[in-house]
């Protein structure tokens, strides 16, 4: 901003010198596939297949538990979410491959509206902290959060020699 101003519409005479602060180091984690395994094994459904549904496409946490029979098309094998319910506010159609159907197949039936729900016949709305806590602690593993599940999904579809413009574009 201040080089613009300075540079492009001249309302400074100099921009000020002034140093960057260092790039922060995200932290980037991702499972393989044993640990993928190890996880699945410990979770408690529906929790177990939104995970797997979240490996197997990508998709962020909110739309995994907010994910609704209306954006799933199970005879052409996709599921579509309007803008409004994505983080950048662009549409997305994503294909249901053969890991995402064994998420949702057990499902079909239980809820008219939601996908996922709780036995209760609710929709899951949250990931129950403890409950997560004590899934890590069972499967052996540390450093883990839902999002790490997303990062998962583009690890095994690089490692699987997937262009990063396909992967960008899923």
């Amino acid at each position: 901003v201040i080089n613009a101003a300075a540079r492009e519409y001249q309302w400074l005479e100099t921009a000020p010198l002034f140093r960057c602060l260092p790039e922060k180091n995200e932290r980037v984690r991702f499972l393989t596939p044993p640990e993928i395994q190890r996880l699945l094994g410990a979770l408690e459904e529906p929790y177990k297949s939104m995970a797997l549904l979240a490996v197997a496409t990508g998709l962020r946490q909110g739309n995994v538990f907010g994910l609704t029979w209306e954006q799933v098309n199970l005879m052409r094998k996709q599921m579509t979410f309007p803008d409004a319910v994505m983080k950048n506010g662009m549409a997305l159609t994503l294909p249901i491959n053969d890991t995402a159907m064994q998420a949702l197949r057990p499902w079909i039936g239980k809820s008219k509206k939601y996908v996922f729900v709780l036995p209760t016949g609710e929709p899951v709305k949250q990931l129950p902290s403890k409950m997560w806590k004590a899934t890590l602690l069972k499967a052996g593993l540390t450093n883990l959060k839902w999002h790490d599940l997303r990062h998962t999904w583009a690890s095994l579809m690089r490692q699987s020699g997937e262009g990063l413009d396909v992967i960008q574009e899923l």
